[in-house]
């Protein structure tokens, strides 16, 4: 019998379904509809790792087969929405992060949706950004409904960016003055007083407009509450991806929105 194929991991959606390929015995010619207490047990699938999340999560759980030669070769898992407010808190009866991050431990690739016009995420969201650790390879962002999206909100995601970029030089500088070994709550509370003569060497090292910065208090008031010494150092690459996207991309797609002073 044909092992199932590591599964695609698309990201906020709506629906928690996995739709394995066909398989002898199990499609046939019609659709069918597993549930996932069921389909956790099924010695021929992969999914009996899910158990440890119990029954909370596998009756939420449901497997979807049909005959169709593209599901022969890839799996597709489509993950229910992230909550925000109060939703967090009370509407999640299992561990979602950690499903998550089973899923993506397994995965070849891992789509996250956003709505381009709705760019503040939540603090789920964030736990299941933190839970992909360690598949950053395998992460592509897909901007949704991009084609609904008009000039304000295009200028909206621009001005975002920019703040993304000039956000990671600061980390990464910050990072760069930590010590390797002794001192480090005490570099710490200084990078953290002098916080304006960094924002300043970033701007001079990299040629920034001193507007795009952030608050600069508001900015040491959370800046307070991480330990520096465990941020990421600068990804080149991403920078690069920023800049592309600026300068290539963002106007050609300005270039499909019609001159209203035509």
């Amino acid at each position: 019998m044909e092992a199932v194929k590591p599964p695609l991991m698309e990201g906020l959606d709506d629906l928690l379904a996995v739709k394995p390929p066909s398989m002898e015995g199990l499609s046939g010619p019609d659709e069918r509809s597993i549930p996932g207490n069921t389909i956790a047990v099924q010695a021929n699938m992969p999914f009996s790792g899910l158990t440890t999340f119990g029954g909370a999560f596998l009756s939420k759980f449901e497997c979807s087969q049909m005959p169709h030669p593209v599901l022969e070769n890839i799996t597709f898992v489509d993950t229910p929405g992230v909550l925000s407010g109060e939703k967090q808190r009370t509407q999640r009866s299992y561990d979602f992060t950690g499903v998550i991050s089973w899923f993506a431990a397994k995965c070849d690739l891992i789509l996250l949706l956003f709505d381009p016009h709705k760019l503040d995420i939540s603090d789920e969201f964030k736990r299941v950004i933190s839970s992909l650790r360690g598949n950053d390879d395998k992460i592509r962002v897909v901007l949704n409904k991009a084609d609904q999206v008009d000039t304000q909100q295009i200028n909206e995601f621009v001005k975002r960016a920019r703040a993304a970029k000039i956000h990671a030089y600061i980390i990464s500088q910050l990072k760069k003055e930590m010590p390797a070994v002794i001192g480090k709550a005490k570099t710490q509370q200084r990078l953290i007083d002098n916080l304006q003569g960094v924002f300043a060497k970033v701007q001079r090292e990299f040629h920034l407009p001193a507007g795009d910065f952030p608050n600069i208090e508001h900015f040491r008031e959370i800046l307070s509450t991480y330990s520096i010494d465990k941020f990421e150092k600068l990804k080149p690459k991403m920078i690069q991806a920023v800049d592309d996207m600026l300068g290539y991309d963002i106007p050609e797609l300005l270039n499909n929105f019609r001159n209203p002073y035509d």
